[in-house]
């Protein structure tokens, strides 16, 4: 966690955020991480009030939940474009 509150000081100070999210691997670590990261970021960036630490929902499923949004937006937002690339596929 300490670490991980390092890298995270350095994104702190650039964007300034109120919030991160741990996700993926980091989500399902969060009970061992968080306090370490929390401290560590305290420390690095002396924040007075340091972003709050929040932990996904969706745990390590979150990389591949976001690609299928992405894909399913996509299709409803322009079906035609999507059955005429897959139909340009089928083709080859």
């Amino acid at each position: 966690g300490r670490h991980l509150g390092v890298a995270l000081a350095s994104v702190i100070t650039l964007l300034d955020p109120t919030a991160i999210v741990l996700g993926g691997a980091f989500a399902t670590l969060a009970p061992w991480l968080t306090a370490a990261t929390a401290a560590s970021i305290s420390h690095h960036t002396g924040a007075v009030k340091p972003p709050r630490l929040l932990v996904s929902g969706l745990g390590s499923d979150a990389a591949v939940r976001g690609a299928a949004g992405t894909v399913v937006r996509r299709v409803i937002a322009d079906p035609a474009a999507h059955l005429a690339r897959q139909a340009a596929r089928a083709t080859g």
